[in-house]
């Protein structure tokens, strides 16, 4: 399936989270959706390995 985002929204991606089993390996440059993060935590503490990989400085963020 091809999903355009942000148009398609975080439904999709949140609910490939929510079907996961065994292991969630994601790489984005930024996150900040609250549904995609509240299926990560789900996920996790369903016993899910979740892994990010986050852009440590994203342009034009303030930390």
């Amino acid at each position: 399936m091809l999903y355009i985002e942000p148009h398609a929204g975080p439904a999709p991606i949140v609910q490939v989270i929510t079907d996961v089993r065994h292991t969630v390996d994601l790489n984005v440059y930024y996150l900040s959706s609250k549904p995609i993060l509240s299926a990560l935590r789900r996920a996790h503490a369903r016993g899910v390995n979740v892994r990010l990989m986050l852009d440590q400085h994203p342009y034009g963020i303030k930390p």
